[in-house]
């Protein structure tokens, strides 16, 4: 799905604050921030995000909005009031576990510590919930998405 990554790297860029290594790119973080969330209609649009209905066909399409439904629900009720989101954070794989992805979040730790506002997150991976634990971010629910979607967890961290 590197179109979708392209397209969604565009929206966060465009209306959130996007982290990423020099050069060569081995990791990014993507970050919505307090008072751009929920996401803008329009912002999608123009960042390419509405060829998704084609480009995933239509079941696929229909799971992915129930998934995105689920998240969302789960979202304004663990994060109701201003907030930063951690959208996305990868790190190649080659390179992961070397400290790249504690760069790419630290920044906009620091910013929400500075305003004093939480941060929040989803993953669906349980190793990433140690790496977040480390980072200040306690586990809000976990949970399986609907309709056999993967295992999951929300994550907040109150500002420092």
């Amino acid at each position: 799905m590197p179109w979708f990554m392209e397209a969604w790297s565009r929206y966060c860029c465009k209306h959130g604050k996007a982290y990423s290594t020099a050069g060569n790119v081995e990791g990014a973080a993507l970050w919505i921030p307090p008072g751009k969330y929920p996401l803008s209609l329009a912002g999608m649009m123009l960042a390419g995000l509405m060829v998704v209905p084609f480009k995933f066909g239509r079941a696929a399409f229909a799971r992915f909005m129930s998934s995105l439904g689920y998240y969302e629900r789960l979202h304004k009720r663990h994060a109701p009031g201003r907030h930063w989101y951690l959208a996305t954070l990868g790190v190649d794989p080659a390179r992961q576990g070397q400290g790249i992805g504690s760069v790419l979040i630290r920044r906009a730790l620091e910013l929400a510590d500075a305003e004093d506002l939480p941060c929040y997150l989803e993953t669906e991976r349980e190793r990433n919930v140690l790496f977040y634990r480390k980072h200040g971010f306690d586990v809000a629910s976990e949970d399986d998405l609907p309709d056999g979607g993967p295992h999951f967890w929300t994550m907040r961290r109150r500002p420092n």
